[in-house]
């Protein structure tokens, strides 16, 4: 990733979303949350995934990938494409569902969310992660 120490460091922000967001959707009883708990774990998904890409499109850069495109879901096509991800399918449903959340701001549609959150989503998300930790 940069290097410049003055650059913001969108896998370490990464890290430690993923690490609350994964906490509080694998302890929390989710049927007893709050609608403000609810929010709160959606933005810490929302955000999880921002950081997502945003360290896939940094990553790119670094490895000499000049990206054609910069929305989220060009940056995760190119990334499969250049075997960064194994699937896309998933990727791009976690990005729609992501997107629905953030413009309607219902908590009760994340109920719905959340099966895909917690089995399919954080799982490719947790690889990610640790993929990228794996890298030099």
């Amino acid at each position: 990733m940069h290097n410049d120490s003055l650059q913001p460091h969108p896998f370490a922000d990464y890290q430690k979303m993923m690490c609350a967001t994964l906490q509080l959707v694998e302890e929390a009883d989710l049927s007893q949350l709050s609608e403000l708990e609810l929010l709160g774990l959606y933005k810490g998904f929302e955000l999880t995934v921002d950081f997502a890409v945003k360290t896939l499109k940094d990553k790119m850069e670094d490895d000499g990938i000049v990206l054609q495109q910069l929305s989220p879901k060009g940056i995760l096509r190119q990334a499969w494409q250049a075997k960064y991800l194994d699937e896309i399918e998933p990727w791009i449903s976690m990005i729609n569902d992501r997107n629905l959340l953030s413009h309607t701001h219902d908590a009760h549609l994340l109920v719905n969310v959340l099966p895909a959150v917690q089995q399919t989503y954080l799982p490719l998300l947790r690889k990610l992660r640790d993929d990228l930790e794996a890298l030099p």
